[in-house]
């Protein structure tokens, strides 16, 4: 018999786009277990996104306690919205469900929290730990004993070697390269294609370059 579980989206950017396709593609591998998209909840939107109707602002989520959901709200320029969002849903965290794509590889000793991310072609060594709503866009390599907090963005094809910690907030763009035994603070965000070969432990900058340095500080 097949289990379905009944999901909520909250958030209804491109990032929704994103998500629903993923579901639809890890629904055609799990055959016994169905994910099936009820509603959207947005503050902005009206309407339907992909066919899928939006059922209200996001602060309605208390109105389905029997539902499971997931936070789609991807940008790095919404991260400190979305960890505001974060502070609002914590009593809930137990309904946010995690989204693993079947073609990644997900090591047996991996611990990963509630409402996480994991799009195809990932690789998460044993010894790792991944906290709750972090999101990891495809090809990306998370090598043994690494640690991700919380609201953390990881960009297609990005590698982080052994020991990596990342903390919260922070959004690590596509193509970029973390050395071993790297820490990244709070809030920190790089640019595209750079290779952080040191550990930055200011909040809430701008990194980036070959090898990265700060750029800026930027606002929350």
């Amino acid at each position: 018999m097949t289990k379905i579980t009944n999901l909520i989206l909250i958030g209804g950017g491109n990032s929704c786009i994103e998500i629903i396709d993923l579901i639809d593609d890890i629904n055609k591998f799990n055959l016994n277990n169905k994910i099936n998209i009820v509603g959207i909840l947005d503050d902005n939107i009206k309407k339907k996104i992909c066919g899928i109707k939006v059922l209200g602002k996001i602060n309605s989520f208390k109105k389905y306690p029997k539902l499971n959901f997931f936070l789609n709200v991807h940008s790095y320029k919404n991260r400190f919205i979305r960890s505001k969002i974060i502070k609002n849903i914590k009593q809930i965290k137990k309904k946010f469900i995690n989204l693993i794509h079947p073609s990644s590889l997900i090591g047996k000793d991996v611990r990963i929290g509630n409402g996480n991310c994991i799009y195809n072609n990932c690789n998460i060594f044993s010894g790792s730990s991944i906290e709750d709503f972090n999101i990891l866009m495809p090809n990306v390599s998370v090598a043994t004993k690494s640690s991700l907090r919380t609201n953390i963005f990881i960009g297609k094809n990005v590698s982080l070697s052994v020991k990596t910690k990342i903390m919260n907030n922070c959004s690590l763009q596509p193509n970029c390269t973390l050395l071993e035994n790297i820490s990244i603070a709070e809030g920190i965000r790089s640019m595209p294609n750079s290779l952080i070969s040191r550990s930055f432990t200011k909040k809430n900058i701008l990194i980036g370059g070959y090898p990265a340095r700060f750029i800026l500080n930027e606002k929350k």
